[in-house]
C-alpha cells in the first residue's frame, strides 16, 4: 500500500529537504507523492523545491508544490460557508479583523489551511502528516501504517499528548494510560482545569502522524473543523483531535514514551523546532542554521543545494 506526505513549508527549505531524504531512506518504497504547500516563504524558498523535484534525488516520489494564496502563520483561519460550532459571532469577530491586519483577508483558501491542499488531492487512503524538521532514522512508515489498519474505526495515528501543556499530567496522566482506557476527567479531551488551562493540550501531534484521509474530510464537513487550523484556541490539530473522539472514532501511539520515539526519528538536534527560530517562545529565538543543513544533506546524500564549502566533518546520522 502506498501513501502520501503533507509538509507545510516556511522559510526552512534545507531542513524540510533534509527531513524528505531521511524519509526517502527508510521508507522510500512506501510513499507516492510529496505535497509541499509553502506559507509565502518568499526569497528562492519554492525554487529549492523545484530545483529538488527536477533532479530526481527522490525518486521514484512525485513531488508537488504550491505556495498559499494568503500567509496562513500561526493563528486560526476560516473559510467562506465553513463556521465550525464553537466559534462565536465575537470570536470570528476578533479573529477575522486579526486575518485582516496580517494578510489582507478576512477568509482563505481551503487550500491554504496546513495539510488541506494534500488532504483535499491526494488519492490515497491515508496521509503522513510530518513537520519540516524531522530526522527519520528507521521506518516509521510501516509502524504507523500497521496501527492504523489494526482497528477499522482507527482515524489517526501519532505521538499522543502535549504533556508538558497539560495540567493533567502532574495528576500522573500520560500516553501509556491514555491507550489503555483511562480518562483524567469526563470532559476530557478538554484539558481546560482552571483559567490559564491550556483548553485542547491532548491530541496527536502533527509532527508525525497517520491520518486516515476519510475521517478528515468527514470531519471538515460535518464539523467545519480543518485538521490544519488552530482551532478553538488550540494548537494544529487539537480540537479536531476533541471532535475525533466525539465522533466516536479511535487512535493510538504506537511509540508512547520519548525513548520509543527516539529509536525511529528525532525532532530535532538542537532544539531547531517550530516557530522559535522566528519568534521567541519566551526562551529567546533558536538560530536556524541553514548552511550546516546543506553541508549535512551533501555529506550524507550527495545532495548539493548550492556551492557551499563543507567541511570534512561526522555526519548527524547515527
Amino acid at each position: 500500500m502506498k501513501i502520501d506526505v503533507a509538509v507545510q513549508s516556511y522559510r526552512k527549505p534545507e531542513s524540510l529537504i533534509y527531513t524528505l531524504f531521511s524519509l526517502h531512506r527508510h521508507s522510500r518504497d512506501a510513499i507516492d507523492t510529496v505535497w509541499i504547500n509553502d506559507d509565502r516563504s518568499g526569497g528562492d524558498v519554492l525554487e529549492h523545491y523545484r530545483r529538488l523535484e527536477e533532479s530526481g534525488a527522490l525518486s521514484p516520489w512525485k513531488i508537488r508544490i504550491r505556495e498559499n494564496t494568503h500567509r496562513m502563520g500561526w493563528w486560526v483561519s476560516f473559510v467562506r460557508g465553513y463556521r465550525p460550532a464553537y466559534a462565536s459571532f465575537w470570536f470570528r469577530l476578533k479573529r477575522m479583523a486579526w486575518n485582516w491586519y496580517q494578510n489582507g483577508s478576512v477568509y482563505v483558501l481551503q487550500e491554504d489551511l496546513r495539510y488541506q491542499w494534500a488532504l483535499s488531492c491526494t488519492d490515497k487512503k491515508y496521509l503522513f502528516v510530518i513537520h519540516d524538521d524531522i530526522e527519520f532514522k528507521r521506518d516509521i512508515v510501516s509502524v504507523y501504517l500497521a496501527s492504523i489498519q489494526a482497528a477499522p474505526d482507527r482515524a489517526i495515528v501519532g505521538d499522543l499528548g502535549q504533556c508538558w501543556r497539560c495540567d493533567f499530567s502532574a495528576q500522573g496522566c500520560n500516553p501509556q494510560k491514555l491507550l489503555s482506557g483511562y480518562r483524567p476527567s469526563l470532559s476530557w479531551p478538554s484539558t481546560k482545569v482552571k483559567a490559564d488551562s491550556h483548553a485542547w493540550a491532548c491530541r496527536i501531534n502533527e509532527w508525525s502522524a497517520l491520518l486516515k484521509v476519510e475521517v478528515a474530510n468527514d470531519i471538515a464537513e460535518k464539523e467545519k473543523v480543518f485538521f490544519g487550523n488552530y482551532d478553538a484556541n488550540g494548537d494544529i490539530s487539537a480540537y479536531w483531535f476533541s471532535r475525533v473522539v466525539q465522533a466516536g472514532y479511535s487512535f493510538d501511539d504506537p511509540l508512547p514514551t520519548a525513548q520509543n520515539r527516539l529509536f525511529y526519528y528525532k525532532h530535532w538536534d538542537g532544539g531547531i523546532t517550530g516557530h522559535s527560530a522566528w519568534v521567541d517562545q519566551g526562551k529567546g529565538k533558536t538560530p536556524y542554521d541553514g548552511k550546516r543543513l546543506r553541508c549535512d544533506l551533501k555529506r550524507e546524500f550527495g545532495y548539493d543545494m548550492d556551492d557551499v564549502a563543507c567541511s570534512k566533518g561526522k555526519p548527524r546520522h547515527d
